[in-house]
């Protein structure tokens, strides 16, 4: 077998921080260092074709290969984090403020959950995806695990804007139908890359479970998301109960701010 669990630097030669990485020792933070020297534009190449299914070749090989970062992967993590956290407390806001009540405590178990679920998916998939082809493949390797985890990271680039939008809609069905696109077409990028690595293996039952499994963690992901954070955040069937609130409120603030301004004259 060719290459180490955690290595990738046999096929990046000819780059300096690559170099300079590959002779460090992979607890080292030198040895990361070049998986964060990425520009924008390759970060954003990679954002828009991690959503598009592509018939011919794959992402990871076309996109990915021969420098794979973590930055991108690292920050999309995070915005999704972030996102499902402000998201789910402003809606949660409205409501409350909705049913006329005085007070508002924002839910922390968004970032805890979020952040335990998304990071885990990101880094421990990747890692059970690699062991198994590392194990049972018999030639040398096509992917390194970076090359994994930065396709998984760049993977849920699309539930970014799900996450925003999804609170805020209270319509069930509105939620699943952004929601199972965004699985299907960046879970689809992930099988076919992952399909071009195991197809010549002579075991297909093998090959065939593998993409299935990967798959279904994936929708799995996106299930859970909903389930535990898009319909946890309540917001308001009908936005008439918030609109009477906030227009009391402004009525009131406007009636003492008109007295307070009477008595000065």
């Amino acid at each position: 077998m060719s290459g180490t669990l955690l290595d990738g630097s046999s096929r990046q030669k000819g780059s300096s921080s690559e170099s300079v990485g590959s002779k460090s020792h992979f607890l080292s933070i030198a040895y990361y260092q070049r998986f964060f020297d990425v520009d924008e534009e390759t970060v954003f190449t990679r954002i828009l074709n991690s959503a598009i299914p592509r018939r011919t070749g794959n992402f990871i090989a076309d996109f990915v290969q021969p420098l794979p970062d973590l930055w991108g992967p690292f920050w999309i993590s995070l915005t999704l984090v972030f996102s499902i956290a402000i998201v789910g407390n402003f809606a949660n806001f409205l409501q409350v403020y909705g049913n006329g009540e005085k007070e508002f405590q924002s839910d922390f178990s968004f970032v805890t959950g979020a952040t335990s679920l998304i990071f885990g998916y990101v880094l421990l998939l990747p890692f059970a995806i690699y062991t198994y082809l590392w194990y049972h493949r018999a030639a040398g390797l096509q992917y390194s695990f970076f090359d994994i985890l930065c396709a998984y990271g760049y993977s849920l680039s699309l539930f970014v804007p799900v996450s925003i939008l999804c609170p805020l809609i209270p319509f069930n069905w509105v939620r699943w139908s952004l929601l199972i696109p965004a699985a299907i077409f960046s879970g689809s990028v992930l099988i076919i890359s992952i399909w071009a690595m195991v197809k010549d293996d002579p075991n297909r039952l093998n090959a065939f479970g593998l993409c299935f499994l990967v798959f279904a963690a994936h929708a799995l992901l996106a299930i859970c998301l909903k389930e535990f954070f898009f319909d946890a955040a309540s917001f308001p069937s009908s936005l008439e109960p918030v609109i009477k609130h906030f227009t009391e409120v402004i009525h009131t603030t406007t009636q003492q701010t008109h007295k307070n301004g009477t008595k000065i004259e």
